[in-house]
């Protein structure tokens, strides 16, 4: 049972660091996404 833990807890922990990263990333696409429609549709007004 002690070396199941440790085990778990590594996969709990990769699959926390995935799920932070994809949330980074999905932040990262909507602020590029932002900063490039903004001014783009100032413009076009």
């Amino acid at each position: 049972p002690r070396s199941h833990t440790p085990h778990f807890l590594q996969r709990y922990n990769k699959i926390k660091i995935i799920k932070i990263k994809i949330k980074v990333k999905i932040k990262k696409i909507r602020f590029f996404e932002i900063a490039w429609v903004d001014p783009a549709m100032n413009w076009a007004c």
